[in-house]
């Protein structure tokens, strides 16, 4: 992070519509630029750079960082891939039909956090944790992090700080008087432990996601 900026360099699969987005980027975009044969976009958002690029039918790889570098970097591991240790050892642990899944390791020093309301809150994971973060839809959208931590007291305070995080936006849900179909998706929240694993697991409704399709077709409409 850059002060209170979110910064995000991401390589993310599934299904799109790649003429779609293509179009938009080609009408949106300040500048582009080709690595080997990749297409990068640049469209200005909130005065940074968002560098985006299709790699494929299912892929697209984005990053909103100042320098270009995580960018190319993304691209160039895309390109001439390699199956890492950690994608080896972790990759059954991915839920069965997930077509959207994550896999990555928090280094020593890294403090990850979300947003709610107007405070940031940390969750408050060890170092070292491996977080499997995966999306599958069978009645309706399942989303599910596992974080394995280095040790079951460990896995205990994870799990603290997850339900401590939940509560909290409970809380604010019920302050706000909230009903849209985002915050009522917050009672099907669930933080269990096992050893050194933690999962959060959420079932988000239909009209939450026809809600956060309305966004972006508003957003791309402006």
């Amino acid at each position: 992070n850059e002060g209170t900026e979110r910064l995000f360099s991401e390589i993310m699969r599934g299904k799109f519509d790649r003429p779609k987005l293509e179009s938009w980027l080609q009408a949106n975009a300040s500048t582009s630029e080709n690595l080997a044969g990749t297409t990068i976009y640049t469209v200005i958002h909130e005065g940074r750079p968002d560098r985006i690029a299709i790699v494929d039918a299912h892929t697209v790889v984005g990053s909103n960082t100042a320098d270009a570098a995580p960018m190319h970097a993304m691209l160039e591991r895309l390109q001439h891939p390699q199956t890492t240790e950690l994608l080896k050892s972790n990759y059954a642990a991915v839920p069965k039909a997930s077509p959207v899944w994550w896999i990555g390791r928090f280094a020593s020093g890294e403090s990850p956090s979300i947003t709610l309301g107007d405070q940031t809150v940390g969750l408050g994971m060890p170092s070292n944790t491996i977080i499997i973060a995966s999306l599958r839809y069978i009645t309706s959208l399942e989303a599910r992090a596992l974080a394995i931590t280095p040790s079951e007291q460990d896995a205990e305070r994870t799990a603290s700080n997850w339900n401590s995080v939940l509560h909290l936006a409970r809380s604010l849900a019920r302050l706000t008087k909230s009903q849209d179909p985002w915050t009522k998706t917050l009672s099907s929240a669930q933080v269990t432990q096992q050893g050194p694993n933690v999962s959060v697991s959420v079932t988000v409704p239909r009209e939450a996601l026809e809600a956060l399709a309305k966004s972006w077709k508003d957003a791309a409409q402006r």
